[in-house]
């Protein structure tokens, strides 16, 4: 039979391994929320000239094939 302090320590450890799972989930889901929330948009001189003046960062992803 366990000791009651082997229990507590195993119960301490799955709480902490939970704990790090959730911060995992909410770190992956805040994650795809931010590349989905940044979609890519079809290149437009007028957006990017207003983005250029207001200071806006740009990103400029090339794809070649």
């Amino acid at each position: 039979m366990h000791s009651k302090t082997q229990i507590t320590l195993t119960l301490r450890a799955l709480h902490a391994l939970l704990g790090l799972a959730l911060c995992a989930l909410v770190a992956a889901a805040l994650l795809v929320f931010s590349v989905v929330s940044h979609a890519a948009e079809s290149f437009d001189d007028q957006s990017f000239e207003q983005a250029q003046a207001a200071g806006k960062t740009i990103l400029v992803d090339v794809t070649a094939s």
